[in-house]
């Protein structure tokens, strides 16, 4: 019995990147060749190593009977800049900027509120045009202009305290599974861009068109720093192991549906590996 824990690559975000067919999706495929298995996908699209931990905690008693915890985790990671300032994040590292605010004045503040929209069926059609191009929307979402000045470092700062976050994240998720008496493991993982992964490109498809653009943006500057940290750590750590040289793109199949997510045949190889 196996629980998978993730972001949208584990989750598959409503069918949007591999028609359903996701990793822990396929790896139950792969493991019922040889095992009796049953794989609980709790992926969730979004989360962290952080929002992982804090689901194994509050559902602890419900993953008892597992054989095998296993984390898909380090994209993600990047984003944790929640707006608070080092301190906050120091003495509140699950908390977001409104999250705080509103423990802080014990106040609820209402996030689902319906705002009103101005020329509505325009606006439906703007949407309805932008949906037809989701692989434009998600590169515009997760590549951010390169940072200049003083934005550098305070970029690597963030990063930083982002690798230690996760570091400290993975360790309690091993010592959580571990108390229910589960193999905890944790893999790192692969993604577009990772300067350590060499790619002799054999045709310029659509995966070479992903690895073109996604190589001018300030995130793959972003993932390779943080991933650097992650695999130095991993090669140390029992319950961690690398996958990120997998997956690579260069060959004649397409393996990715965009910069952060597999398709079908990129998902069947993570599974394989896993």
């Amino acid at each position: 019995k196996i629980l998978t824990l993730g972001g949208s690559t584990t989750d598959g975000y409503f069918k949007m990147f591999s028609d359903s067919k996701t990793w822990p999706y396929l790896l139950s495929k792969v493991c019922n060749m040889e095992f009796n298995c049953q794989v609980v996908n709790g992926g969730v699209g979004g989360y962290s190593s952080s929002q992982e931990l804090i689901k194994y905690l509050m559902y602890s008693d419900l993953f008892k009977d597992f054989d095998y915890v296993i984390s898909l985790n380090g994209i993600n990671e990047i984003n944790l800049n929640r707006g608070l300032n080092s301190k906050l994040k120091e003495e509140y590292p699950y908390h977001t900027q409104l999250q705080f605010f509103m423990t802080k004045k014990e106040k609820w503040i209402k996030q689902n509120q319906n705002k009103i929209v101005i020329l509505p069926n325009i606006m439906s059609y703007i949407k309805y045009l932008l949906k037809n191009n989701y692989e434009t929307n998600v590169i515009d979402l997760l590549q951010k202009d390169k940072l200049e000045g003083d934005e550098i470092q305070k970029n690597f700062t963030n990063l930083d305290y982002n690798f230690i976050l996760w570091k400290k994240n993975i360790s309690m998720l091993n010592s959580l599974s571990n108390n229910n008496r589960s193999k905890f493991i944790s893999f790192l993982q692969p993604t577009i861009g990772l300067d350590h992964v060499k790619i002799e490109w054999q045709t310029k498809n659509n995966d070479f068109q992903i690895y073109e653009n996604f190589n001018k943006t300030q995130t793959k500057i972003d993932i390779n720093y943080i991933y650097n940290k992650f695999r130095k750590t991993c090669l140390n750590l029992e319950y961690c192991v690398d996958i990120s040289s997998i997956v690579a793109p260069g060959g004649s199949d397409d393996l990715f549906s965009n910069a952060r997510h597999h398709n079908e045949k990129g998902n069947l190889i993570i599974a394989n590996k896993i």
